[in-house]
């Protein structure tokens, strides 16, 4: 996140509600930073992302590790990682 960070003349914070096990608690936070429109990147783990997903009413029919979730608000894009 540091070099994307850099990139983007942005900062990295570490917030605990995208830690394992707060699927809830992150579904709060990226539904009130898409209300805000701005561009935000965000990493959690494999247990929360789809938890997140569907109560966006999203899908996630893959989320394997190291993969991007792009969201809009209205829609969700997924990309595979890296090879």
């Amino acid at each position: 996140m540091v070099p994307l960070a850099i990139a983007r003349g942005g900062t990295v914070a570490i917030d605990e509600r995208l830690g394992e096990g707060n699927g809830r608690l992150a579904t709060e936070l990226v539904r009130d930073l898409l209300a805000t429109g701005a561009d935000v990147a965000l990493c959690s783990h494999g247990d929360v992302i789809p938890e997140v997903l569907e109560a966006l009413g999203f899908a996630p029919h893959r989320c394997a590790k190291g993969s991007t979730w792009i969201l809009d608000g209205t829609a969700a894009t997924y990309l595979p990682p890296l090879a």
